[in-house]
């Protein structure tokens, strides 16, 4: 099934950018916080522009682009802390985004943040004192609805007629994603994928 392609074959990327990412250290400190908030707003604008070209296709398959797009909550967030304008991330960083697989992929990767942001809210209320309502919109991702948007999205990806080679496009899109995140939040990819993880410095910009 696609969904196990996708997470078996991006395993080793997803590890690598929750370890060099760090995220319980850089939400502890409401400065790194916002560089944080302001680093994913820059990478998200962009690649959900890209993304809305496909918003046929996956209006075709049952998915509403639009509900699932978060950068106007990490503005919504950003606007709390006094920032209004973030950094644009290098469109030569982006992933490519040229196929509907591709979209897929790269979809499949944030929609997949959603989970984990539950758990960095809870470590953002307890060191920062706010909440979905204050400053982490984004971290809440649909609230108590995110199971369930979760599991409406697994749906989808089960019943795409994807060929292998389509397949194969999605898995590229989606290891593509997480490196993007991981070079455009932490600086430059720490060498070989076998190579030990470095942490990624709280405010250095690539």
């Amino acid at each position: 099934m696609l969904r196990e392609a996708l997470r078996e074959h991006t395993r080793i990327q997803h590890a690598r950018l929750e370890e060099r990412l760090a995220i319980e250290r850089r939400v502890r400190d409401r400065d790194a916080y916002v560089d944080l908030l302001k680093r994913f707003h820059g990478f998200y604008v962009p690649v959900e522009a890209r993304l809305a070209a496909f918003t046929p296709a996956f209006r075709e398959h049952g998915i509403d682009l639009t509900e699932r797009f978060k950068a106007t909550n990490l503005l919504r967030d950003l606007k709390v802390f006094g920032e209004y304008v973030s950094e644009p991330a290098d469109p030569d960083l982006l992933p490519d985004l040229s196929t509907f697989p591709h979209a897929v992929g790269c979809l499949y990767v944030l929609e997949g943040s959603t989970l984990g942001g539950q758990v960095i809210l809870r470590h953002v209320r307890q060191s920062l004192r706010i909440d979905e309502h204050n400053g982490a919109a984004f971290f809440s991702g649909y609230g108590p609805r995110t199971g369930a948007m979760w599991q409406a999205f697994l749906k989808f990806l089960g019943a795409l007629p994807f060929e292998p080679a389509e397949t194969a496009q999605a898995i590229a899109a989606a290891r593509e994603t997480f490196e993007s995140l991981e070079t455009w939040l932490c600086g430059r990819m720490y060498g070989p994928l076998k190579q030990p993880f470095a942490p990624c410095p709280l405010q250095e910009i690539p």
